[in-house]
């Protein structure tokens, strides 16, 4: 969501220059140039609606969040008041959709445990909330920080390169490893963003 609303702003932004052009086009009598933008974009402006935008205000903007209703609202008025026109077909610059943004945790019937050993919720483990509720009985294996990452020089770093982790779960640590030089740690932190886990 954060990067739908950075391109919503830069769009704000190249329609506010290219109607501050086109006013200028047409006091010099180049209706012809309409279309075009203005290669300047003044730091104030930028400056002004970036700072709301990331303001604590907006909570972080998060999908289906008051931050995120606000950001909405906010770039809805720019919208209007440079009279855009929504979408065909559609009655306005919104289009809504449907999404789960979480699951509450059951915290009576949420247990988790090894080799007989039953651990405490929210404080040995903290189940993720972005997946429904399922019962998972299976063997467990811990495959450090669950990244595959490879670089220069045949640089490879492999958390399952000697476990078999197939129809069992797997127990990863979060983050990446300490101790890294700045290029491995970019790798790591690259492997780290693209989900695979």
């Amino acid at each position: 969501m954060k990067k739908l609303i950075t391109i919503t702003l830069a769009a704000v932004l190249a329609f506010q220059l290219s109607a501050q052009e086109n006013t200028k086009s047409k006091e010099k009598g180049n209706e012809g140039l309409n279309h075009h933008f203005s290669p300047e974009i003044k730091s104030v402006e930028l400056e002004e609606k970036l700072t709301y935008i990331a303001s604590d205000e907006l909570e972080g903007r998060m999908t289906g969040s008051k931050g995120m209703k606000l950001a909405q609202d906010y770039v809805t008025a720019i919208f209007t008041d440079l009279g855009l026109e929504p979408l065909a077909k559609a009655e306005d610059y919104n289009w809504p959709f449907d999404f789960v943004a979480g699951y509450d945790v059951d915290t009576e019937n949420n247990e988790f445990v090894v080799d007989g050993k039953k651990w405490e919720l929210n404080k040995d483990f903290i189940p993720l909330s972005s997946s429904k509720n399922a019962e998972l009985e299976s063997n467990v294996v811990f495959a450090g920080y669950g990244l595959k990452v490879e670089g220069a020089n045949n640089y490879s770093y492999n958390s399952y390169s000697n476990i078999e982790v197939k129809d069992k779960i797997v127990m990863v640590l979060q983050g990446i490893p300490e101790g890294l030089d700045k290029e491995r740690e970019e790798l790591f932190e690259r492997a780290l963003a693209s989900g695979y886990k």
